[in-house]
């Protein structure tokens, strides 16, 4: 072999090496390190995630998993299609706008399969349907798609929309307060402080996406292994944290804290259980995986 050969056969070793390593990073464990991009605080809609985690179940598929948490300024599909996520939570409405809008996203597995998104009310409150939303004001975040599906398909045009302050501190405080909720959280935490609630759930109405998993194209063509493993362990993580979700609360309380407040630290806290008695919302699980070319 000629040395202009060598140097050549060496150089474009060293990129694919190089190359290779980007795309599938690993730390010195062997590991092949993952990003999950959360679409909230801590929290138990997040439990099966946590109790993978904790439980060793990414690890046992060779992946060493961080899972980010989100917020109200934070865009799960934007992190995911930059990179700076390689998996994210979100829904399955949102995943098909994303990819509308140019992002080369692909939803690969569901958790809920039954959205909790809807709209809360106090229990005596006379709002018994979405029609009679008409004449008031209702809490919600700004540009949500759901809200306006729920405003054309009952012809709500004298309802006043209003930025969703993403707690019940209002909702607490006003007994004629009505906001967005999640069947699964808000009223959790509202009956904590002694109040009585409704939920008008979406999916009743018609608009009903699932909660899903999303990666990028790139990584599904790329590295299907790698997709495979992620959701194998995520499913197993959700089918132990619906029969038991001590170990993923126990992680999730220590990471919850900082982010709502010294307020809700009270002693003996206990975490809203997304489980048997939300299961019209996971009616069967593990969820079927939708990944596809």
């Amino acid at each position: 072999m000629s040395k202009s050969t060598f140097r050549i056969s060496w150089f474009l070793s060293l990129v694919c090496f190089f190359v290779l390593g980007c795309n599938r990073p690993s730390g010195v464990s062997g590991l092949t390190k993952v990003v999950l991009q959360a679409d909230w605080y801590p929290q138990p809609e997040h439990g099966g995630f946590y109790t993978a985690l904790v439980k060793g179940y990414y690890k046992d598929e060779g992946l060493e998993v961080t899972i980010q948490p989100g917020g109200p300024y934070v865009s799960v599909e934007k992190q995911v299609s930059v990179g700076a996520a390689q998996f994210g939570m979100s829904s399955s409405d949102k995943t098909l706008e994303s990819v509308a809008d140019g992002q080369p996203l692909i939803a690969v597995a569901a958790t809920m399969q039954s959205d909790p998104q809807g709209i809360m009310v106090r229990k005596d409150s006379p709002i018994h349907s979405f029609a009679d939303l008409n004449g008031h004001m209702v809490a919600v975040k700004t540009g949500s798609t759901w809200f306006e599906y729920i405003t054309k398909r009952f012809q709500l045009t004298n309802v006043h929309e209003v930025p969703s302050m993403m707690n019940v501190a209002n909702f607490v405080a006003d007994p004629q307060y009505i906001q967005q909720a999640f069947a699964t959280s808000e009223p959790y935490f509202a009956q904590r402080a002694g109040i009585e609630t409704r939920v008008l759930l979406t999916s009743d109405a018609g608009y009903n996406p699932y909660r899903v998993m999303l990666t990028t194209r790139d990584l599904l063509q790329q590295h299907p292994e790698v997709v495979e493993k992620f959701v194998r362990a995520s499913l197993k993580g959700w089918g132990d944290y619906l029969n038991d979700p001590a170990a993923a609360h126990t992680a999730i309380a220590k990471l919850y804290l900082p982010f709502v407040g010294a307020h809700h630290a009270k002693p003996n806290c206990t975490l809203p259980f997304v489980g048997a008695h939300h299961a019209k919302f996971i009616p069967h699980f593990p969820a079927i995986c939708v990944v596809t070319n």
